[in-house]
């Protein structure tokens, strides 16, 4: 395997753990979080492919 596909791999990793963290200390408390009925809500997946079209340039 090519050392920039284990760097990729390693990355994507890295993207699914910063995820895993920041979706974990948002915690939704009724009354006082809002509630975001429009926007964006991206998950690990979605942000993993921006990232690797992003190496690709």
């Amino acid at each position: 395997m090519a050392q920039t596909d284990q760097i990729r791999i390693q990355i994507a990793k890295l993207v699914d753990k910063f995820y895993s963290i920041k979706s974990a200390e948002e915690k939704f408390i009724p009354g006082k979080t809002p509630v975001r009925y429009a926007g964006r809500v991206y998950d690990e997946k979605e942000i993993q492919a921006a990232v690797e079209a992003s190496l690709d340039f």
